[in-house]
């Protein structure tokens, strides 16, 4: 239908209508319209995606957006010609300053200037839409943001404030582009905004705050979910000051008495904290203070000591934007946790699977030399820095540090000392010859009183949390079996549902073998969708009835992640009939304020009564004091790989609950290294699998270095010690496809599809550039990055939107379009995985207006709200079974959790670098419940001159051997570095 796009423009936003000749269009169908602008070119909605689909969701009738000036201001051109906007303003700012900054009377003149030189006259400005004369332009980031401070400092100059001037001055100063001009006085002037923080620490306790600020993000290609691609580019904060600015404030923060509201270094920089950041950092102040272990107790989880102190002042959400652990930080907390000092066990953590630049050897750290990241290993760490001293005193431009050449310089010299101070923090620790640490008598002893219980109401804060034996270098604690209990066999009363399948049943009967003959626990390590979460539901009602003949039942506690205990609650109550479980504590969210709050006894009565208690793995380690001193029939732990980091927080939790029975369930039990399967098995059978140390020694180190023989033998050792002895054995893994008769068939298509001739070119574009990149190690990312994204499409999608010409130009597209129109014509549902949130939004309303859809076709990704999935999943599930369907979704956010049957048809639009998570994606309609058969398609690229290493297909080459090695349960499921590196080789030629 022919329709018309209009805006008009007010202080809280852009209002958007779209009308046809019979009158308003309701917001729910404009993706299906032709629109063009009041000016009569061709308009395109699809910028607008993001606020449609809230707009809907809220009412489905309306007829009208509203955009914010401060989405309009992220905008491209491209995306402003589309909805008909004014062009961006071709302007700079000339801003000059009248008076002394820090008086009341100081103000900013600013002019919007052409590139010529001329300023414009009578310049009018509603948000980010500004007039002058008959000129009327577009407002983008920053000189929307520029000038809305501007007038806001301004606006105080009159008063008194001089905090809020600052601020606004601190929020400019961040804004400020090159082509702004400013005068001298105020270059030699920086102040900052410190939007957040982190923490550094050492084993002595000693607290330095860092100041963070936020980083501008480009949203264009922005991968939703998942760290496969991620780096810190990515991140959400960078350094506020320099190193020699940080080290003045630091200095200044820890010798006041009270923390102020602005510092001022040593070298003239300007700090100013927002009222939420300067509450928290009283939160550090006072830890500063205190005694040696109050301050270990604070490092250990500071996040859970600042939410307690400021209570309601600060929300859980606040708190996540002001106080960042950074990954340096995190790695300092997590060491800490023992005797009340930092971990020095030797962990070499594994890589976030970015896989590239190679961040050096273990121990290493990357250290930021302004323009590069250097990776610098424990060794070198002390020799580099009296290189750097020697250089610096000896006047010379640069040294050499291996292929890396660093530039001479006091911050250099800083940066080092830095890297080099961590690695003093720790080298007094426990070497690998010193055996494991032991809690001091006096903390043990506290942990122990804690436990007899008492009458005395629990305090709001507690610095204490439970110190175990963590087996990381010797065997501190092995698990003793129980008596027995009783016999396996039987169904409980409450099961309702009418039959378990065979393997189900089987899992159940291993299930009762392990609680009968006195088992300290077990790992469900079943392939996704063979029902582990049910087989788990039944078996503890079995054991419910088993105690309940006996004595008193024991409550169960549940830890899962977030997202799926709506699932598990859902589950219960569809399997058991009721009573089933029995009562259900919720014990995390609002919930848990007024739990916590409850006299010990009373919190203990609350959960004795409750049948099963869930709540989640940061909750578990934040509040941990709330369920260690209850003894738990069984502690199930659910998406167990969240506690795989031995040295972490949240694991050590994990294991300090008490619980006569540890049920531990994964259907990826070893993701990035097979200590990932040790971590779980020391928390259900400590000491089963020896130390830590022993372990990595055993079947990692010699693993790696031994001849193909003894590697395969040291592999079946470990499979029969897990797998085979031990009867019942430790850990029952089945593959779907092995074990389910009722599932349907699977069809899989590779959709290999040639290049048109625009994408081929603008692949050997690509390849041509990486290859004069290729000694360059630093570039390997962005190779990998640049062939995943013109394997896609050769166009840029954000700017250009999806059309019949984009399409054709793209063979996955191509590929994927005539497998959608097939599914339309036969009247069946797909589903779409694709992770780039900005390429969804075009898909969206291409989609709809290809197949003439009511409504834009839903999508879930990472910023899908709980309620929304749900909804979405339900009216999915709910459509007519001949109405053809499309759902858009990112792969790692909704890869578990969602039953999506209604849809027999999966295109993997882009692809995922760990074929578990691509399955998980499929299980989504492969599963029980299924009732037509499943086609998976992949559509590849394939560039006509290199076949056989486009990168398409060695990606789908490395994704099948990881996939068929995998389930073999040993084996990491994750790409390597050296797997992606060969990627990157094959595909270069």
């Amino acid at each position: 239908m022919t329709s018309t796009l209009e805006w008009s423009c007010s202080d809280a936003g852009i209002r958007f209508t779209l009308s046809s000749a019979d009158g308003p269009v309701p917001v729910s169908l404009w993706a299906r319209a032709d629109p063009l602008t009041v000016e009569g070119q061709k308009a395109n909605v699809a910028p607008l995606t993001a606020t449609i689909e809230r707009t809907v969701t809220d009412k489905r009738d309306a007829e009208e957006v509203t955009v914010s000036h401060d989405e309009i201001e992220a905008l491209g051109e491209a995306q402003l010609a589309q909805l008909g906007l004014p062009t961006a303003a071709p302007l700079r700012i000339r801003l000059r300053g009248r008076g002394v900054l820090t008086t009341g009377d100081f103000r900013f003149e600013y002019q919007l200037v052409r590139h010529n030189g001329q300023p414009l006259m009578g310049v009018r400005r509603t948000g980010a839409i500004m007039h002058a004369g008959r000129e009327r332009h577009t407002l983008l980031y920053p000189l929307h943001s520029i000038l809305s401070e501007i007038d806001a400092f301004n606006e105080t100059a009159e008063s008194a404030d001089a905090e809020k001037r600052l601020f606004h001055w601190a929020r400019l100063k961040e804004l400020l582009p090159e082509s702004a001009e400013v005068d001298g006085q105020l270059r030699t002037i920086n102040v900052v905004r410190a939007d957040a923080f982190t923490l550094d620490a050492n084993s002595r306790g000693e607290i330095e705050p860092i100041l963070r600020h936020r980083r501008s993000q480009d949203p264009r290609y922005q991968v939703d979910g998942g760290d496969a691609m991620d780096s810190d580019e990515n991140a959400a904060f960078e350094p506020a000051l320099p190193p020699a600015s940080q080290k003045s404030f630091a200095e200044r923060f820890q010798s006041a008495s009270r923390v102020s509201r602005r510092y001022v270094t040593r070298d003239n920089w300007y700090i100013a904290l927002p009222p939420a950041v300067e509450r928290a950092l009283e939160v550090v102040k006072d830890y500063q203070q205190r005694s040696r272990g109050e301050r270990l107790a604070f490092i250990a989880n500071p996040r859970r000591f600042i939410a307690d102190e400021l209570g309601d002042d600060v929300s859980a959400d606040l708190l996540n934007e002001i106080f960042e652990e950074t990954p340096e930080f995190l790695s300092q907390r997590v060491r800490c946790l023992g005797e009340w000092q930092p971990k020095t066990f030797a962990y070499s953590l594994p890589s976030k699977n970015d896989w590239f630049p190679d961040e050096g050897a273990s121990g290493g750290v990357l250290v930021d030399f302004g323009n590069q990241l250097i990776p610098v290993s424990t060794a070198d760490a002390e020799p580099l820095r009296a290189r750097m001293q020697e250089a610096l005193d000896a006047g010379a431009v640069e040294i050499e540090h291996g292929e890396y050449r660093i530039p001479v310089s006091e911050e250099s010299l800083e940066r080092i000392k830095a890297a080099t101070a961590k690695y003093e923090d720790t080298a007094s620790g426990i070497g690998p010859e010193d055996g494991p640490s032991k809690q001091s008598e006096s903390s043990a002893d506290s942990y122990s009183h804690e436990e007899t219980g008492g009458t005395q109401p629990e305090p709001e804060q507690d610095a204490r949390v439970p110190l175990i034996e963590d087996n990381l270098e010797a065997v501190g604690f092995d698990h003793r079996p129980h008596p027995k209990r009783g016999e396996p066999g039987g169904l409980p009363a409450v099961l309702q549902t009418t039959s378990l399948y065979p393997h189900q049943k089987d899992g159940l009967r291993w299930l009762q073998e392990h609680w009968a003959c006195g088992s300290n626990g077990a790992l469900l390590a079943d392939d996704m969708g063979l029902g582990k979460t049910l087989q788990t539901l039944v078996f503890l009602a079995w054991v419910q009835e088993q105690n309940e003949r006996r004595t008193a039942s024991l409550p169960f506690l549940v830890v899962a992640p977030t997202g799926l205990l709506k699932n598990w609650e859902d589950e219960e109550k569809r399997h058991l009939a009721r009573p089933g479980l029995g009562e259900l504590c919720f014990a995390y969210g609002t919930r848990l304020k007024e739990i916590a709050q409850l006299h010990k006894h009373e919190r203990k009565e609350l959960f004795a009564r409750a049948g099963w208690v869930m709540t989640t793995y940061e909750t578990l380690r934040d509040k941990i004091l709330l369920f260690a001193d209850v003894r738990w029939g069984i502690a199930a732990f659910d998406e167990v790989q969240k506690i795989k980091n031995p040295v972490s927080l949240t694991h050590e939790m994990a294991k300090s609950v008490h619980a006569d029975f540890f049920l531990a369930l994964t259907g990826t039990p070893v993701e990035n290294r097979v200590s990932d399967l040790w971590s779980v098995i020391d928390t259900i059978a400590p000491g089963q699998l020896r130390s830590l140390k022993e372990f990595q020694s055993r079947y990692e180190t010699e693993v790696n270095k031994s001849e193909p023989e003894v590697a395969a033998n040291r592999v079946a050792e470990l499979r029969e010690a897990l797998l085979e002895k031990y009867p019942p054995p430790r850990i029952l893994r089945r593959m779907k496809e092995q074990q389910l008769t009722g599932l349907p068939a699977k069809h899989v298509h590779p959709l290999k599809e040639s290049m048109p001739t625009e994408q081929a070119a603008a692949y050997e574009h690509v390849l041509q550039t990486l290859r004069s990149n290729a000694e360059r190690r630093s570039s390997a990312l962005i190779a990998l990055q640049n062939l995943r994204k013109v394997s896609l499409s050769p166009d840029d999608v954000t700017n250009d939107g999806l059309d019949d010409n984009t399409i054709r130009r793209s063979a996955r597209l191509n590929a994927t379009v005539r497998e959608l129109d097939r599914i339309r014509a036969a009247g069946e549902k797909a589903l779409v995985f694709l992770e780039y949130r900005a390429f969804q939004d075009h898909l969206l309303a291409f989609l709809q207006r290809r197949y003439d859809m009511e409504r834009p076709p839903s999508r879930i990704n990472g910023q899908t709200t709980a309620a929304r999935r749900k909804k979405i999943v339900d009216e999915f599930q709910a459509s007519p079974e001949s109405e053809f369907n499309v759902i858009v979704l990112s792969p790692k956010a909704a890869g578990v959790g969602l039953t999506l049957t209604a849809a027999n048809h999966v295109i993997h639009l882009s692809r995922w670098w760990n074929p578990a998570v691509e399955d998980q994606c499929t299980d989504r309609v492969f599963r029980i419940g299924q009732s037509k058969p499943v086609h998976v398609y992949y559509p590849m690229a394939i560039h006509p001159s290199y076949p056989q290493t486009s990168f398409d297909t060695n990606l789908d080459a490395l994704l099948e051997r990881k996939r068929s090695l995998s389930s073999g349960l040993l084996t990491p499921a994750d790409a390597s570095k050296k797997d992606l590196n060969d990627l990157l080789s094959r595909s270069l030629g």
